[in-house]
């Protein structure tokens, strides 16, 4: 009978091992398998939050991450979705902007030319005009001499006929 019972004990102890070997390789494989979901999680929404980084490096802030989660990296990647989109709202206004600039400075050129255009239209009335007022006055200078002329051949002519008027009374 104490054989038996040590066999018994031995079929016991054999099954305790095989069990406890059965669990241990059961909670091994638990651990892996959460541990693997564990890993996952984290290094999924780690790459895509590296992808868009290097994209943003580029310029490039139009792509947001999709990872909604309350832990530090979901507070990482919502950061981040605010960052690219306040980034992106601003280089469209930069850009709206330097259009706005191109355009006035456009419309200035083109006054400019206008302006100058108008200036050597001026300066070339004014040059006319200069030159009308130097004929004119070359004109007037000989309607002057003219007129002295005349002047001159009435007082001849009023003098002739005082001669004649004084013979003719003598």
């Amino acid at each position: 009978r104490a054989k038996a019972q040590i066999e018994a004990y031995k079929k016991d102890i054999s099954f305790g091992y095989f069990f406890l070997i059965a669990v241990s390789i059961v909670m091994i494989a638990i651990v892996v398998y959460f541990s693997v979901g564990g890993s996952r999680a984290v290094t999924k929404p780690t790459r895509e939050l590296k992808k868009l980084l290097k994209r943003a490096g580029q310029g490039d802030f139009t792509k947001t991450a999709n990872y909604d989660s309350k832990d530090e990296l979901g507070e990482v990647i919502r950061s981040y979705n605010e960052m690219a989109s306040e980034v992106n709202e601003l280089l469209k206004t930069v850009q709206k902007s330097a259009k706005s600039v191109d355009e006035s400075n456009l419309r200035l050129q083109q006054a400019s030319e206008q302006t100058t255009a108008a200036a050597i239209h001026i300066s070339n009335d004014a040059n006319d005009l200069t030159k009308s007022t130097e004929r004119s006055t070359e004109q007037l200078i000989l309607n002057t001499a003219a007129i002295q002329e005349i002047f001159t051949g009435i007082e001849y002519i009023d003098a002739k006929i005082l001669f004649i008027e004084s013979i003719m009374k003598d």
